[in-house]
């Protein structure tokens, strides 16, 4: 039987919406269910990753922030190191001993440890804090939380024995720890400068992420390896870390600063010269004037700043290492269970 097939102008105005309905239908529906797994599969990636560099992070209770600056490992993968920035409150309202802090780090490779062996402190009175893992798990990420023992919380501590006010400060740091992994934001950074905090009323802390194979490969969670070795006969080499870290890093970046502010001089100059021949030609051009008095200004304030820059250059080139840039250090962490933990939370 031969069919035909309904081609009125009526039906076609009919059917063309249809599919187009059909087909948008689709792809709400694809949408909706891909876009959450897609989250839901980043978030995982971001979870096995460490904090992103950059991050900052509050110690709510002394109002201090601090901000992950870098993370390092050395030529042989025998560190984990991350270098914390203070704000000027920071250094103000935190202690400038590493032993004034508690250390607690979670991960697999330390599961049924009660203690493991770190470094945490600060190159000397007012620089950066860092924290040093040795031998560290390439499959593994590191939960830490810093604690500000020297806060004293909302109960009166004066009041209580010395093994009454470890006791308080340990359930604080218990309660703390579940509530936040609870609520930790595993994507905290997302490129939006988001201030972390740990959320406790009476505890002063932070918590982040540490990871020496990030899930993210990009260089905001990669570390930075360092062509030395970091580790000799079971022993930390804090001078060459120093070296490396501290001063060879600020000298690098003050020269950048040198060559940059010497490139702009010399640019101002070519300006200035120009305008001070058009000025021999007629000495009554105007913009060679403005031009000519813009540059001389120009000129003046990036000599001072050259002179600075050189000044303190010359300072950091000078700079030598001493063992007390290292002193009062944190030499142990509490390991405590994430499982665990989170387990408690469900």
């Amino acid at each position: 039987m031969k069919r035909y097939k309904d081609e009125s102008i009526r039906t076609t105005a009919i059917s063309k919406p249809f599919r187009n309905v059909v087909i948008a239908l689709s792809m709400i529906i694809i949408s909706v269910i891909w876009i959450p797994i897609g989250m839901l599969q980043y978030a995982g990636v971001v979870a096995r990753s460490s904090s992103a560099i950059g991050s900052q992070f509050k110690f709510e209770r002394s109002n201090s922030e601090v901000t992950l600056k870098n993370l390092y490992t050395d030529k042989k993968n025998d560190v984990l190191i991350a270098r914390i920035g203070l704000s000027d409150d920071a250094q103000l309202n935190l202690p400038y001993k590493g032993s004034d802090f508690k250390v607690l780090i979670g991960s697999k490779s330390l599961k049924g440890r009660k203690e493991a062996s770190v470094l945490f402190g600060k190159m000397s009175t007012d620089g950066d804090m860092f924290l040093m893992i040795p031998k560290p798990s390439k499959d593994d990420v590191y939960t830490i939380f810093l604690v500000n023992t020297k806060y004293v919380a909302a109960v009166d501590s004066q009041n209580l024995s010395q093994a009454q006010s470890s006791s308080q400060l340990d359930n604080a740091i218990d309660q703390s720890i579940t509530s936040t992994l609870s609520a930790y934001d595993l994507d905290s950074k997302n490129d939006k400068n988001k201030v972390t905090s740990v959320k406790s009323d009476d505890l002063d802390a932070i918590t982040f992420r540490l990871a020496l194979k990030p899930g993210i490969n990009n260089e905001k969670y990669r570390p930075e390896v360092l062509d030395v070795d970091l580790v000799k006969n079971n022993e930390f080499q804090f001078k060459t870390f120093f070296n490396e870290v501290f001063k060879k890093t600020a000298v690098e970046s003050m020269e950048k600063d040198y060559k940059r502010l010497v490139a702009n001089k010399k640019q101002v100059q070519a300006s200035l010269n120009e305008a001070k021949e058009k000025l021999k030609i007629n000495e009554f051009d105007k913009q060679a004037i403005q031009a000519r008095n813009k540059a001389e200004s120009q000129i003046e304030d990036l000599d001072s700043k050259i002179s600075q820059v050189t000044s303190t250059l010359q300072k950091y080139e000078d700079l030598e290492y001493s063992d007390d840039l290292f002193a009062n250090l944190n030499t142990k962490a509490k390991v405590f269970d994430v499982d665990e933990f989170k387990k408690q939370r469900k």
